[in-house]
């Protein structure tokens, strides 16, 4: 049989019992052999797998937060609004602001987003300040338009609309400071 020699070291052809090498006449120690391992691993296999899967979403977020928010948008609000990533649209951000726009300099401003979602019917129904729909305790429809603190019935002529969003569009707003 062939074995590792430890005097040679070389894979040899050992001979008789215990096993000796035919070259040097070292002999090889079955008493160090080792064991074989349990073969109850299937646990060992399952925290392995689960902590491979947790290292691969620890690099997976920490390459997502390094991409350009023009990457990343569309999939962040079609995952928020339930939408196609097709359907949202985003504006460039204005460079006005930037340090080294001329006049290199702080400017004393920034942008901040503004989400816009429409429905089919092109109404404002989700985002920044999209007005609240609701019933009041006779069932009837009533709106909001800052953030629920108060409330006014829509109209018996007109019908409150579909808040299923179809379409996002983000936009920039600009802020002094």
């Amino acid at each position: 049989m062939n074995l590792s020699c430890g005097n040679c070291k070389t894979i040899r052809w050992f001979t008789g019992e215990p096993p000796k090498c035919d070259v040097c006449g070292w002999v090889y120690d079955t008493s160090e052999r080792k064991q074989p391992v349990s073969s109850n691993t299937k646990s060992s296999d399952t925290a392995s797998g689960f902590g491979c899967l947790v290292a691969l979403g620890a690099v997976a977020l920490l390459i997502w937060s390094f991409l350009p928010d023009s990457w990343t948008d569309p999939w962040k609000y079609s995952v928020i609004y339930s939408v196609n990533s097709d359907n949202v649209h985003v504006t460039d951000k204005p460079k006005d602001c930037d340090f080294i726009h001329a006049p290199l300099g702080d400017k004393a401003c920034h942008y901040k987003k503004v989400i816009y979602g429409y429905n089919s019917r092109g109404d404002f129904v989700a985002g920044d300040n999209a007005p609240q729909y609701s019933t009041n305790t006779q069932n009837k429809p009533i709106i909001s338009y800052d953030g629920g603190k108060s409330w006014q019935l829509i109209p018996d002529a007109q019908n409150p609309p579909d808040t299923k969003v179809v379409k996002i569009e983000v936009d920039w707003e600009k802020v002094k400071e």
